[in-house]
């Protein structure tokens, strides 16, 4: 049930994302570049925990026990702290090249 639900939490919160660097730094370039950057960092940090908790790469050098699934609430928790972070990083990045 909650892997359907995932695409449609992910497009909330990019849709959201955007408008409100849409109403804070009045431009539309800003707030795309941003979802695409965040996704992609998602995509990446997403590929980073199955191949080390999933697949087990690099697990026994860091004594992490044997590879097993990936729990199912993991995507949608790192989503929202990953989104979260990195909105607040272009937040605070554009608003420095503004006053610049």
């Amino acid at each position: 049930m909650l892997t359907g639900k995932l695409p449609l939490f992910l497009a909330v919160i990019v849709v959201l994302g955007c408008l409100l660097l849409m109403v804070a730094f009045r431009s539309v370039l800003v707030p795309l570049t941003a979802a695409v950057m965040n996704l992609l960092a998602s995509a990446a940090s997403f590929g980073v925990v199955v191949a080390v908790f999933q697949w087990g790469w690099g697990s026994e050098p860091l004594c992490m026990g044997k590879a097993g699934p990936v729990e199912a609430e993991l995507p949608v928790i790192m989503l929202a702290i990953l989104f979260g972070l990195s909105m607040d990083y272009q937040v605070f990045l554009v608003s420095r090249m503004h006053e610049e």
